[in-house]
């Protein structure tokens, strides 16, 4: 198996704000301003999430695993994010 197979393979799933909004049953806001923290926070607190131009992207495998921990996300500092005050 070649390298561009496994990346094939291991596609990733994106979901916007109001998708993560849905799911977690908050805000657009809420969820933007969370991603927001976490970029200025380094990490240390908020949902990872991708900035392209006006819009957040956030991986599908990193939220579900803030709806259930005992689900594997992909990275290990998503499976116990810290959300703001």
């Amino acid at each position: 198996m070649t390298s561009f197979d496994k990346n094939a393979q291991q596609k990733r799933r994106f979901l916007t704000t109001l998708e993560t909004a849905m799911l977690l049953r908050q805000s657009p806001r809420t969820i933007t301003s969370w991603a927001i923290t976490w970029q200025e926070t380094g990490g240390a607190q908020g949902i990872r999430g991708i900035k392209l131009g006006r819009k957040w992207l956030f991986d599908e495998a990193d939220i579900l695993a803030l709806i259930d921990p005992k689900r594997e996300s992909r990275t290990p500092e998503a499976s116990q994010p810290r959300r703001p005050a």
